[in-house]
């Protein structure tokens, strides 16, 4: 898949995601959405939207499991969606950068892999 604007930040993905359900696009054009660590945010999101998008609400069932999505709609039911896939974020993104110090530290990193 093409990066498309917006796609950086969470309202794209959500936005992205939202678009492709709505269309009948593929479950592959939009399964990106939901790999930037923060995708049960996404989530939440589209369940948020289902609740005053009838529309959404019908094209759901398609590509995902609505039990599933029930459950992490509830789990976040007062969550700051955007602010708390923010954090899961950096969260990765220090997690990363620890594993990459590490990998520099014991030489080139290839060792680390195998």
């Amino acid at each position: 898949m093409t990066c498309r604007p917006g796609f950086n930040t969470f309202a794209g993905r959500v936005a992205l995601a939202r678009q492709s359900v709505l269309s009948g696009a593929s479950a592959d054009a939009f399964d990106v959405c939901f790999k930037m660590f923060d995708g049960e945010m996404v989530a939440a999101a589209l369940m948020r939207a289902a609740e005053k998008d009838a529309a959404l609400a019908d094209a759901m069932p398609k590509y995902f499991d609505i039990e599933l999505l029930q459950e992490i709609h509830a789990r976040h039911a007062s969550t700051d969606l955007e602010a708390a896939a923010a954090a899961i974020r950096r969260k990765e993104a220090a997690q990363s950068r620890a594993r990459a110090k590490r990998w520099e530290l014991e030489g080139d990193g290839q060792a680390a892999l195998f």
